[in-house]
């Protein structure tokens, strides 16, 4: 990475740890459900993470703003709902399935571009 750049996982990871420990005590968020989005956060840093290599290539990738912009919607909102632990369990799975949905297709996405221009590049090379 550019050393002068801030590093847009960093900005990712910062805001879902801002975002989710708003929720950490819900007992909605024991067992699958936590696991499932801890899990998700995950592959949410690894496409920011791609995102901004491909960047670093040359190539243009939303995905470090997008998925930024979208923690960043799901933080404010969470304060707007008011206290977040007198949320209803079937609430909150709702509301944890509409955030991490679009974070998950983002992903595939970013991993199939990724890989395409591996395959295109080692193409290039005469590499298999």
């Amino acid at each position: 990475m550019v050393l002068y750049k801030v590093n847009p996982v960093a900005i990712f990871v910062i805001l879902q740890i801002c975002l989710f420990t708003r929720f950490t005590g819900h007992p909605g968020l024991r067992g699958g459900l936590g696991f499932l989005v801890f899990g998700t956060q995950f592959l949410g840093a690894w496409s920011v993470l791609q995102g901004t290599l491909l960047r670093e290539m040359g190539y243009v990738s939303l995905t470090p703003l997008l998925m930024a912009c979208w923690t960043l919607v799901g933080l404010v909102t969470s304060f707007l709902i008011g206290d977040p632990l007198a949320l209803e369990s079937a609430t909150l799975r709702l509301g944890t399935a509409i955030y991490l949905l679009p974070m998950l297709v983002v992903w595939a996405l970013t991993l199939v571009r990724w890989r395409r221009l591996k395959r295109h590049h080692a193409a290039e090379l005469g590499q298999p």
